[in-house]
Formats: C-alpha cells, sequence, structure tokens
C-alpha cells in the first residue's frame, strides 16, 4: 500500500485522499479524518494517516470475529467433553431397549457419544492449529496500540511532545514507532504459532538486567 502511494502522481494522490475521506465520513469517522486534514502535512502522508485508521477498522473486525470463533470452539469442546461421559454411561442403561423408532436405544446413544467426541476433537485440534484466541489478542492489542499512537501524533502528546510544533517535523518518527509497535506483534504472533514462549519488551529488558547483575 505505501510503495503504491509513493508511485502516485500528485493529482492521484488527491482522488484517493478525497475518496478516502468520504470512505471514513460513512463509517462515522469524519471528525477523525478532518483532524488529519487540519495537519500540516504532505498529501501523501495524510493519505497514510487515514488509510490507517481503515485497515485498523477491518483488522478489529477481523480479530474480533477470530476471537469470538476461537471462544465458541473451546465452548463446544468443554460441552462435548462433559456430555460424552454422561451419553457413554446412559447408553449401558438403555441397551437393547427399544425406545420410539429406535430398536436399541443404547446403540443409538453409543454412536451419538462418538460423535460428540469426534466433535470436540476437531474443535480442539482446529484450535490449536489455528491459535484463534492467542493470535486475535495479540492482533487487537497492536491495532489499540496503534491507535493510540495515531492520537498521540494527531495530538503532538507523548513521545511527539518535544519533536517540534509540526506534525510534518514528528512524522518521521511515527513512523518509526509505528512500524515497531508491527514489527513486535508479528514478532509475537509467530512465536505463538511456532509453540515458542511469548516474552514482551519489558520481560526481555528484565531478563537481559537479570543476567546482567548475576554476571
Amino acid at each position: 500500500m505505501e510503495e503504491e502511494r509513493l508511485l502516485l502522481s500528485p493529482s492521484k494522490v488527491d482522488e484517493q485522499l478525497e475518496a478516502t475521506y468520504k470512505a471514513l465520513e460513512k463509517q462515522g469517522d469524519a471528525p477523525y479524518a478532518e483532524s488529519v486534514l487540519a495537519t500540516d502535512l504532505k498529501p501523501d502522508q495524510k493519505l497514510t494517516l487515514m488509510s490507517l485508521k481503515q485497515e485498523y477498522k477491518k483488522r478489529v473486525q477481523m480479530g474480533q470475529a477470530s476471537r469470538h470463533l476461537g471462544m465458541c470452539l473451546g465452548v463446544v469442546e468443554a460441552m462435548m467433553a462433559a456430555v460424552v461421559p454422561i451419553m457413554i454411561a446412559t447408553s449401558s442403561q438403555f441397551k437393547g431397549q427399544h425406545i420410539g423408532q429406535f430398536e436399541d436405544f443404547g446403540l443409538v446413544l453409543s454412536f451419538a457419544a462418538i460423535g460428540c467426541s469426534l466433535l470436540g476433537t476437531l474443535c480442539m485440534i482446529f484450535e490449536k492449529t489455528r491459535r484463534f484466541k492467542g493470535v486475535s489478542s495479540h492482533d487487537l492489542t497492536e491495532c489499540y496500540l496503534q491507535h493510540s499512537e495515531r492520537m498521540l501524533f494527531l495530538a503532538l502528546s507523548g513521545p511527539y511532545k518535544g519533536l517540534g510544533d509540526s506534525h510534518q517535523s514528528a512524522f518521521p518518527a511515527f513512523i518509526e514507532r509505528y512500524a515497531l509497535i508491527r514489527n513486535e506483534a508479528y514478532k509475537q504472533i509467530n512465536a505463538i504459532y511456532a509453540g515458542e514462549p511469548i516474552h514482551t519488551k519489558d520481560e526481555e529488558k528484565s531478563s537481559g538486567a537479570a543476567a546482567t547483575v548475576s554476571a
């Protein structure tokens, strides 16, 4: 996306900027878009900020959907784990009994228990393979951190307070910090998929300091 914007002519940048503004206005984010337009940034930089907002909205929706799916898989797995033993115990009591349309209701319960057990196992495998809850948690955390970073930049507060009185002068620092947040999130998500322990920056600093003291 950023590389494509760098290749756009000024007129194309203005067209995309206007289109992105209208899209944000339609989503109810007109105040954010107006705050971006009110800055002294170049048109392509304003387009970057607005596009990041659009990306944020999409990624939050996807992250929340992924988290809910992971929770549903966990609930189904837990329900099947509770139901299967009960069905197995009940099947022995109804073994050989004719109930309704079933000649052997106990056998039906046994097959149902097998089906529920398979369903619970599939949910467990799907969640452990895709790791919906862990990945969505870090993905949403990244989105919220990036959202806070954009707000601090627009207000020239926090880390941007001493970088001059213009957004133009603080923009390189913003891009750098934004990239650091994304790289840290990618690092943690890759660790989740690889089954490796996850360490935050604070934990890494603490472990490094402890190693220095012990040495």
